[in-house]
């Protein structure tokens, strides 16, 4: 009998101390901001038909792969590119120094050698006054080399999204199932300040998380009707996941669990959608956008394929 004891006792530690693990892990999660940890399983994705993105899109349904897209891409100039500030005066001759410290490690990062620094600082290319230009242009040209980034929403029913990039309701609208065990279970949310918070120099000012935010993850409030998730990847840093050298990512079939044809998709377009959907196994639920008779809105209806 004791020793049925003890192993009973034995394993309800063993589940307590895994949901203490759990509940460890869903605690780091929502303070990522990570969307299964608020509650949302289904993520969406707006697509263009036509010519020129066509084939780009119907890619996604043929070979199971999303594209991560570059900062350059972005349609708003705001984003990815927060200002830079020094985060003291230079008359305080202890934030000169931290200053000075500061120039050092930014050339060193820029691979220079001391005899290139040297020279830089004697033609007066590099100084404690230039400092947060320089760090700013070497910021936003590292970010836009390196980062890419899945854009997705928690809404596949906003006018506005299918008028900006489904090609004004003639594209279409991928769900994607999001738990924590798959990738877009790593789409972040994007926060919607209404002032911009500026990167402070010395970048020790803040932490790496408040700079990931500042850089990759707000945008301006008046983009908030989007309702924006982030999957953000890294070419030059092992982040659990490899693009390809299109910058896409192939992800499992099943985790594409719908699509939504706008308004106004066209019969090819349309046909050839409703093939590809019926071709995986267990077939993609498609769904029909319509204008809403009460108000200005859509109404989402499923079809049969």
């Amino acid at each position: 009998m004791s020793q049925i004891r003890t192993a009973i006792q034995e394993a309800l530690q063993e589940q307590r101390e895994r949901q203490h693990r759990l509940a460890l892990q869903r605690t780091q999660a929502t303070k990522l901001r990570l969307a299964w940890s608020k509650g949302i399983t289904t993520l969406y994705k707006f697509l263009s038909l036509n010519p020129e993105s066509r084939e780009f899109t119907l890619d996604i349904l043929r070979n199971f792969r999303v594209h991560f897209a570059s900062p350059e891409s972005f349609n708003d100039p705001f984003d990815c590119a927060p200002p830079v500030e020094l985060g003291g005066a230079l008359d305080d001759p202890a934030f000169r120094q931290e200053l000075t410290e500061e120039m050092h490690r930014f050339m060193d990062a820029k691979g220079l050698t001391p005899r290139e620094q040297e020279l830089l600082r004697a033609r007066g290319n590099v100084t404690i006054e230039r400092l947060a230009e320089e760090v700013r242009a070497h910021t936003l040209h590292a970010v836009r080399a390196t980062t890419r980034i899945l854009c997705l929403s928690t809404t596949h029913q906003h006018p506005l999204m299918w008028s900006h990039y489904a090609a004004r309701h003639t594209g279409i609208c991928l769900h994607f199932q999001c738990d924590a065990g798959n990738v877009f279970g790593l789409a972040r949310e994007v926060l919607y300040p209404p002032d911009r918070t500026p990167i402070l120099i010395p970048i020790s000012r803040q932490t790496a998380e408040e700079l990931t935010e500042r850089l990759v993850l707000t945008k301006a409030d008046f983009w908030a009707y989007e309702h924006e998730y982030r999957v953000v990847a890294l070419t030059d840093i092992d982040w659990g996941h490899t693009l390809n050298e299109h910058n896409c990512l192939k992800f499992s079939p099943h985790l594409l669990c719908g699509i939504t044809l706008g308004m106004n998709t066209g019969n090819r377009d349309r046909n050839e959608i409703l093939t590809l959907a019926a071709q995986r196994n267990p077939p993609i639920p498609v769904f029909q956008a319509l204008q809403s008779r009460q108000r200005f809105w859509m109404d989402i209806v499923p079809l049969d394929i």
